[in-house]
């Protein structure tokens, strides 16, 4: 029997008799958005939409906990919240919760409408336990494992099965839905070679910054407890990269140091030669404009995408805010100043001021865990090359924290392994890097699209490639043979509506079949630089709901 019948027949045993009309696979800030547009629905005479739940593998709504860092602020205005920019009436905006918590006047007496990071996280999770309160159904501590099809039930309907795992006792549970929206979020990446080192030691203080203030308090206390002077490594030269770098500036200054006489250090590794600055100003932040995505998505070809999106790269990607970067170069200009009084007065710099090293234009290229002696800590040892002079260097760290953003991919992982992944090209082939998927807009004026069965097998069959030579002259693969030949598998592409609808192979773009999967937050390729960010969140979230009611 195919192992995917399998999964469906084991999802169908204890599914839940009540159908969902729409199942969300995640319950962050994008899905929040889509529970406050569906709550915002109910009050219409007519609704077909009445049955909603979502499924989160956190214990309770939590947005970016590991990053709330004390003092950091948003970097988007108020009014970009959950609803404002779809109906500014609605009881679900960021104005509607500082009125309710009674510091609406002291918001605006601040003269900014940038809230501290710590505010915005607390309005969204005002936000959801309110769309609770108005019917939303929220199963908190369950993590989706499988997404599979059922076979027809007795009105003729084809539904989805969606099999999440309680993280409490492991238990399963199957809830039937007709309609699916899939916001995964981010999963934190770290480098290559630091998951193999955290895959021999997980305990080994490898932090991604995602979780910083979840570890820090316990990390610290774990590596002062006799005095010792520190270094730790920051990989990467991003925001978060950089708030990290701050902080541990400031928290290491109430850590003793040892009897070496030297001071605590900190190691920002970064492939560029220096910070860059992010851009906010008021013609490029148009870019994120709702109309904005509508253009991107309608321009002509892939190509012209990547154009536009790597021309505005600099509003999001390894950039820094000019307040951020402005305070490191403070940081490092007090450095300056104290070497200088030492040297001409010779008395030593206080060794409660941490020093911070910018290791500029260097690549992680190997990562292990060091064994501890009885009597230390394990370190981190890291090798390091030189982008333009292949230099290499070796250090060692008691601990390394990696702000080096995250996967999207997983709603990939989910299809792949489904009974009907098939459909839309997506295939549990071990061959193709799920990474090199490729999305692609649904042309509004193709009758069908140009895909059939076999032109499928044909695209997704494997190529052969032979040996060729590259520029330098030295051969990038071996001569071909019989016996010495790569197989490649052709990553699929994947075509989504302008309504974020995610298509099968076969599906015209205006088919009015009743089931239907959303993607929020992982088709930047398609939609532009928002899609991943806070900017759209509402606008998005009414077009994503207003296609559902459209079919219904």
């Amino acid at each position: 029997m195919d192992p995917s019948r399998l999964d469906t027949l084991h999802s169908m045993e204890g599914a839940q008799d009540k159908v969902f009309d729409v199942l969300g696979c995640g319950f962050g800030p994008a899905n929040l958005a889509i529970a406050v547009a569906l709550a915002e629905r109910w009050t219409e005479a007519k609704n077909p939409i009445e049955q909603v739940v979502f499924v989160e593998k956190y214990s309770e709504f939590s947005w970016h906990p590991g990053m709330l860092i004390p003092g950091a602020q948003m970097q988007i205005s108020c009014l970009k919240d959950l609803a404002t920019l779809r109906n500014p009436n609605s009881k679900y905006t960021f104005l509607s919760y500082l009125h309710s918590q009674g510091r609406l006047l002291n918001f605006i007496n601040r003269g900014t409408m940038i809230p501290p990071r710590r505010e915005f996280a607390d309005y969204l999770s005002w936000a959801a336990e309110k769309v609770q309160r108005d019917g939303v159904q929220v199963a908190y501590a369950e993590e989706v494992v499988g997404i599979n099809k059922s076979d027809k039930n007795d009105i003729g309907e084809t539904l989805y099965v969606v099999t999440s795992r309680r993280t409490a006792d492991g238990g399963i549970v199957s809830r039937l839905a007709r309609h699916l929206i899939i916001s995964p979020g981010g999963s934190p990446r770290v480098p290559a070679c630091l998951s193999f080192a955290l895959v021999k030691q997980p305990e080994a203080p490898i932090i991604h910054t995602s979780s910083y203030m979840l570890r820090i308090e316990d990390l610290l206390s774990r590596l002062s407890r006799r005095p010792t002077t520190l270094k730790l490594a920051i990989v990467g030269s991003g925001q978060s990269a950089s708030e990290v770098l701050l902080d541990l500036h400031s928290r290491l200054q109430s850590i003793a140091v040892g009897e070496t006489g030297s001071q605590h250090e900190l190691h920002l590794i970064m492939r560029n030669g220096s910070f860059k600055p992010s851009d906010d100003s008021p013609f490029v932040n148009e870019i994120f404009n709702p109309e904005a995505t509508g253009h991107i998505y309608s321009l002509p070809s892939s190509q012209a995408r990547k154009s536009v999106l790597g021309e505005y790269r600099n509003t999001n990607y390894g950039v820094i805010s000019p307040k951020t970067m402005d305070a490191i170069f403070e940081i490092i200009y007090e450095q300056q100043v104290s070497d200088g009084i030492a040297s001409r007065t010779s008395k030593c710099s206080s060794k409660a001021i941490p020093r911070v090293f910018l290791r500029k234009y260097q690549t992680v290229v190997e990562g292990k865990v060091e064994p501890a002696a009885s009597d230390e800590r394990n370190m981190i040892s890291l090798m390091t090359q030189h982008v333009h002079t292949r230099d290499i260097a070796e250090e060692s760290y008691d601990a390394v924290f990696c702000g080096t953003g995250y996967d999207r991919t997983s709603w990939q992982r989910l299809l792949r392994a489904s009974n009907f992944g098939k459909e839309y090209g997506l295939t549990d082939d071990s061959r193709v890097d799920s990474r090199k998927v490729t999305l692609e807009p649904a042309a509004e004026d193709e009758a069908l699209f140009e895909f059939s069965e076999d032109a499928h097998e044909n695209e997704s069959n494997a190529e052969t490639t032979s040996g060729t030579e590259s520029s330098d002259g030295s051969l990038s693969t071996p001569p071909s043979s019989e016996n010495l030949s790569l197989t490649v598998a052709r990553p699929p592409v994947l075509r989504i509506s302008r309504n974020y609808r995610l298509l099968s192979m076969k599906q015209h773009v205006k088919d009015s079949s009743r089931n239907k999967i959303y993607l929020q937050g992982c088709v930047e390729a398609t939609h532009g630089l928002s899609d991943s960010l806070l900017s759209v969140l509402g606008v998005r979230a009414g077009e994503v709901v207003g296609d559902i009611f459209q079919k219904n």
